[in-house]
């Protein structure tokens, strides 16, 4: 558990409460609620969907394969950054994304609009375009 200047936990601060972490203020908790670390949900599926992957045996594979690790790591350290400086009361249940949410910029999983994203706190979907 973080603790805060003075000692204190960061779940337990009182509603309007502002503390320094670090140099970095944070407001506390609403009610009883807990702030726990964002819960981040990266979708790529889209931008790995656009390259082409035809030639499984040509050296343009094992370039894709480079490419897709790449995005892989740099959506794994942005979501680590990001939970590392900001705080949420969690979402108890799966995250339902509308249909139309993207308003058409993005293809949307089905299940996601159905069965929603388990422990997540927001869902960003990526994509890219020549």
């Amino acid at each position: 558990e973080e603790k805060l200047d003075g000692g204190q936990d960061r779940s337990e601060i009182a509603i309007g409460t502002e503390v320094s972490v670090e140099g970095h203020r944070r407001r506390g908790n609403i009610g009883s609620a807990e702030y726990k670390p964002i819960r981040i949900h990266f979708d790529a599926t889209q931008l790995q969907n656009n390259l082409d992957t035809t030639d499984p045996s040509s050296v343009q594979h094992d370039q894709i394969e480079a490419k897709v690790n790449i995005i892989h790591d740099i959506l794994h350290a942005v979501s680590r950054f990001w939970s590392s400086y900001l705080s949420v009361v969690p979402a108890t249940s799966p995250l339902l994304i509308p249909d139309g949410a993207c308003f058409g910029l993005h293809d949307i999983p089905e299940s996601y609009s159905s069965e929603g994203v388990d422990d997540a706190d927001i869902v960003v979907l990526v994509s890219a375009l020549d």
